[in-house]
């Protein structure tokens, strides 16, 4: 009976890892996405209002939750006295995502001092990329995620084989 309490503890774990994992593998996912659809927004705002930058990311840091971690240290910064693209060179190093998606946000958070027709490139051009792999993960997630449930689970299988 204890054997059997045991195995099931061990089952339990190995769930919550896998659990954790998978949870843990969607948050740039989910970054991704936010960052993009609010740089949209604000390459949209920027030709459409004249409004001060750090009021347009006051709003995409309401508007767009998932990434409000990202436009909330930009904002900070700023309001300490940082230039822009230094902060958002800042927000861009502090982020879960990859070194290519940095990169393009680097350079977007660079074209921010340029004009209306800059900034705008500068921004749509890294929501596109970020975009793109956005695609491409969920492309491989299928893959990845049945690789993380046979490991996580035949790692389970192994203890409960050895406390057997």
């Amino acid at each position: 009976m204890i054997k059997i309490a045991g195995c099931l503890c061990v089952f339990c774990a190995a769930g919550g890892i896998w659990y954790r994992t998978l949870c843990q593998r969607r948050v740039p996912q989910t970054m991704r996405k936010a960052l993009s659809a609010a740089l949209r927004q604000i390459a949209a705002q920027v030709r459409l209002t004249r409004a001060p930058l750090p009021s347009l990311l006051r709003r995409a840091q309401t508007s767009f939750p998932d990434a409000a971690s990202f436009f909330s240290r930009i904002l900070t910064d700023v309001e300490q006295g940082r230039g822009v693209e230094d902060a958002w060179g800042q927000a861009c190093a502090s982020t879960e995502l990859t070194a290519s998606e940095r990169a393009a946000l680097a350079a977007a958070g660079h074209s921010l001092t340029g004009d209306e027709e800059e900034v705008c490139a500068g921004l749509l051009g890294a929501a596109e990329i970020l975009e793109t792999e956005a695609r491409q993960w969920e492309r491989q997630r299928p893959e990845e995620e049945k690789r993380i449930t046979a490991f996580c689970f035949s790692a389970g299988a192994l203890l409960v084989i050895l406390l057997i």
